[in-house]
């Protein structure tokens, strides 16, 4: 007998049983698949979650990176705008300085030197008077002590001629008078000459 049939006979005795298992096998599978189905999907919203979370981390953490960095950027920013405002102050108020200088006329100017040189030469004028005036007097003193002591009929009383002019020498000689007339008691007349000294000085340097 051929070969052939005894192969086609074996298959056909396999054919019920293999058709048999496949019908369970798909019994089985189609009682597992919900189960199946939903443990996959827990699964894979477990991974979802876990891989959103992450994202909200990393994106939490780009925002705070960046943030720093705009805010690093905004300081370097107003400290470049803040550093040309203390030039263009200084430049404002020189500007205005100049603006008022310039509004000054040249003959308020002038006025404005002139009394303040006529002042100062009054001050010094007012100085120098008060001291030859108290020099006087001192003089003035002093001689009057000297002649209540003495019985000379004239007392000479030497001055400098740049200190004292001939008003104040009449009025040297009046208080030395006065001053004998008070200090001592004297016969007959008594004269008081005050004498302007001229000198002429010269130095070899």
């Amino acid at each position: 007998m051929d070969p052939t049939h005894y192969i086609l006979g074996g298959l056909a005795g396999l054919l019920p049983g293999g058709a048999a298992a496949y019908s369970i096998l798909n019994s089985v599978l189609k009682g597992k698949a919900p189960a199946i189905i939903k443990e996959a999907e827990q699964t894979g919203d477990h991974i979802k979650e876990k891989k959103i979370l992450k994202a909200k981390e990393k994106f939490l953490k780009l925002k705070e990176e960046h943030n720093k960095e705009i805010k690093t950027r905004i300081a370097e920013v107003q400290s470049l705008e803040d550093k040309p405002k203390e030039p263009d102050k200084a430049q404002a108020q020189e500007a205005k300085l100049q603006s008022e200088a310039s509004g000054m006329t040249v003959k308020s100017d002038k006025e404005e030197l002139k009394e303040q040189i006529l002042g100062d030469a009054r001050a010094m004028a007012a100085q120098q008077t008060q001291e030859i005036q108290d020099e006087a007097r001192t003089r003035a003193n002093q001689e009057a002590k000297k002649i209540a002591t003495q019985s000379s009929r004239e007392q000479r009383v030497m001055v400098e001629s740049d200190q004292v002019n001939e008003e104040m020498a009449d009025q040297i000689s009046f208080n030395i008078l006065q001053r004998i007339m008070n200090a001592m008691t004297y016969p007959g007349q008594v004269k008081v000459t005050v004498i302007l000294e001229t000198r002429a000085v010269s130095v070899a340097k």
